[in-house]
């Protein structure tokens, strides 16, 4: 079962990325500098956008239920939790689209935005995911790339947020998400395939 979530979240998560690059190419009218991804969901490809974002959160609860045989402390389970909230509340955002700019409003467009503060929900998780030794490893092994990758999230929310808040006169904020999202789907990919690793090295029931 670990091998297959893996595998769906390594596959969800490569859906996700293949479709932000498209959407980057289409004729969307989003300035990828300014403007956050979620903009996307107000061209004529949101559906698109819908999609992509729905693949994403179902990767992340993938993972999560992939990694939870072989995460044993406390911490590490809080973490995947997180990761699964994370998910959750990743495909709510894509059910309901934001509002458009200046429009009055609506209740898809105060769940969206209520969904994506759930950024401020994954750092942490990748952190105590990565800080949580898995069951199995050497005291003195060297720490995998994700371990990296999950500080740099850490990093990429904390400039996500000053980019988007108060600096956003700086129009860079569109930018800077886009470092968040190029560092969540390379660890979501890195994480599967250690997954994937250590199950075909030593299957789990």
């Amino acid at each position: 079962m670990t091998r297959l979530l893996a595998i769906i979240s390594l596959i969800t998560t490569a859906i996700f990325v293949l479709a932000i690059l498209i959407l980057h190419i289409l004729p969307t009218g989003v300035n990828p500098l300014i403007s956050g991804i979620s903009f996307y969901a107000l061209s004529r490809y949101g559906y698109l956008f819908g999609l992509a974002i729905i693949l994403i959160g179902i990767s992340g609860m993938a993972l999560s239920l992939a990694l939870w045989p072989v995460v044993g402390s406390t911490a590490g389970r809080i973490g995947l939790l997180l990761l699964i909230a994370w998910g959750l509340t990743t495909i709510l955002a894509g059910l309901f689209p934001l509002d458009a700019p200046g429009a009055a409003p609506t209740l898809s467009g105060k769940i969206h935005t209520m969904a994506g503060m759930n950024f401020l929900l994954l750092a942490p998780a990748l952190l105590l995911i990565e800080l949580s030794r898995s069951k199995g490893a050497q005291p003195h092994q060297p720490r995998p790339i994700t371990f990296w990758l999950a500080w740099m999230l850490l990093v990429a929310a904390l400039l996500l947020f000053i980019f988007n808040g108060p600096l956003y006169s700086l129009e860079i904020g569109g930018l800077i998400q886009r470092l968040y999202w190029l560092v969540t789907f390379l660890w979501l990919i890195f994480k599967s395939l250690q997954a994937l690793q250590r199950d075909t090295v030593q299957p789990t029931g």
